[in-house]
């Protein structure tokens, strides 16, 4: 006989009077730039852009784990140069039994970096497709979870020129076939030219799309953006919303809505 809790009985019985007990899901998708500008450094503090990334990274997940129990999140990796690779499988083995379970995983088992290495050009549009790929699949996984949803974070210091798959107006049609669904949120880090591209070109919400200078002040300013990006989007989640395309600029709903459960605390 299966050994139940007292919790596993209550859950039930909620279950059973119609009383929503799952907690939601996000799907967390980063896409990381590791091509060879990556490697130099700023020129105010001296600091390789890599490290600066690598600590933005740190951060972010740091607050997502703070967040886990409340919102159920699994965490992929698309790391990208001239090449795409996820967790370390090239993309085109993520279709082989064993990479296919791999590349996704709870948040709490991801480990912070500690290093960040940094390869050849920059195939960025191929990352972005990849992230759709890998989003779909993860949720038609979990077909069984109505409350989940796709957070895919793309942090970057150089334009596209390496991509072999995918092109501007592909992207463009996708995120909005994705974002018509309701449960996909994009957001990009980018130089100011490349922010201002992928806006018009691919179609980011300008909302979700944040340009920074190669800079140690730039990347410590979105680093912070980021964190309250976060902030607000699992605030989001644990009322019941799936998307935003404000993560990075501030709504009075929100306002509203963190004054109003202070107030209950």
């Amino acid at each position: 006989m299966e050994n139940k809790g007292i919790f596993d009985d209550i859950t039930d019985e909620l279950d059973r009077i119609g009383i929503e007990t799952r907690v939601p899901v996000v799907h967390a998708i980063f896409v990381k730039d590791h091509s060879g500008s990556m490697d130099l450094k700023t020129p105010d503090g001296g600091q390789k852009r890599s490290d600066l990334a690598m600590s933005n990274f740190n951060e972010q997940l740091a607050k997502i784990k703070r967040e886990s129990g409340e919102v159920k999140t699994t965490v992929t990796i698309v790391e990208f140069d001239d090449r795409v690779m996820v967790n370390d499988f090239m993309l085109s083995e993520i279709q082989n039994e064993r990479a296919s379970k791999e590349f996704s995983c709870d948040v709490n088992e991801v480990s912070e970096l500690k290093s960040w290495w940094c390869g050849g050009a920059t195939a960025l549009r191929d990352a972005i497709g990849a992230a759709y790929q890998l989003g779909t699949v993860l949720l038609s996984n979990n077909a069984d979870i109505e409350d989940q949803s796709v957070l895919v974070m793309i942090l970057t210091d150089g334009e596209e020129n390496n991509s072999r798959e995918w092109t501007d107006d592909m992207i463009k049609t996708k995120m909005k076939q994705l974002e018509d669904s309701g449960k996909w949120t994009f957001t990009f880090i980018g130089g100011q030219l490349q922010a201002s591209d992928m806006i018009t070109k691919m179609g980011f919400a300008a909302g979700n799309t944040m340009s920074m200078s190669q800079t140690t002040a730039s990347y410590s300013s979105i680093s912070k953006m980021s964190n309250d990006g976060l902030d607000k989007y699992y605030m989001m989640r644990k009322r019941g919303e799936t998307a935003t395309k404000e993560f990075f600029t501030e709504e009075e709903e929100d306002k509203q809505w963190q004054q109003k459960a202070g107030e209950n605390t």
